[in-house]
């Protein structure tokens, strides 16, 4: 059965909680088998291989889910603001995105191709050219390499999607630290003392 095949409600349901089933039990076991994600689904195998017949397909799907969740969270993100306002909103989005689909991203079968499926244009383009548009704009220090400021805006990403995973923080106080601690670093050192007088005479 494939994707443009009309699929009766029940069918639909079954592919539903198979899919809702495979995050959650990769995110807690990145090797589970697809016998796990159908035990958790409370179908059957022969229902899991109708709509999955191999891990493989599974993943992709999850993974075109993935895709589809990032690229609609990006594409909501107004970037009439400031540089930095984009690469803001940018990491409060990945952060909730990563984290409802933290079972695929960092799933092995999706690290051992992560270049093949990751959508760079939607990403890691999208970083680039709002970074480079608040170095432009003055917003976003220069005196950094993009590059080493997109990776350091990543690894804090991935910290917090960790940190709501392991229960320390919710996932909206996740995305709230993690979007200050992302424009702290990419801040001009020398606009920061004067940005804090004003949010204090702001308060």
């Amino acid at each position: 059965m494939t994707d443009a095949t009309p699929r009766r409600p029940a069918a639909l349901r079954s592919r539903e909680a198979l899919l809702a089933a495979a995050h959650r039990t990769l995110a807690a076991n990145p090797h589970a088998s697809l016998t796990e994600v159908a035990a958790d689904a409370g179908v059957g195998r022969a229902t899991l291989y109708r709509h999955f017949p191999t891990r493989k397909h599974l993943i992709d799907t999850l993974v075109d889910a993935w895709r589809l969740d990032i690229e609609t969270a990006y594409r909501g993100i107004d970037s009439a603001g400031t540089g930095a306002d984009a690469v803001v909103a940018m990491t409060a989005a990945t952060i909730g995105v990563m984290y409802r689909h933290r079972g695929v991203w960092a799933n092995p079968d999706v690290q051992d191709r992560r270049h093949a499926v990751t959508p760079k244009a939607t990403i890691t383009d999208r970083w680039r050219v709002e970074i480079a548009r608040g170095i432009a704009d003055g917003t976003i220090r220069a005196d950094l390499p993009v590059e080493w400021l997109m990776r350091g805006a990543f690894a804090t990403v991935t910290a917090a999607v960790d940190g709501v995973a392991d229960g320390t923080f919710t996932l909206d106080d996740a995305a709230r630290f993690g979007a200050s601690i992302v424009i702290t670093g990419l801040s001009d050192p020398a606009q920061q003392p004067a940005r804090r007088l004003q949010k204090r005479r702001r308060d």
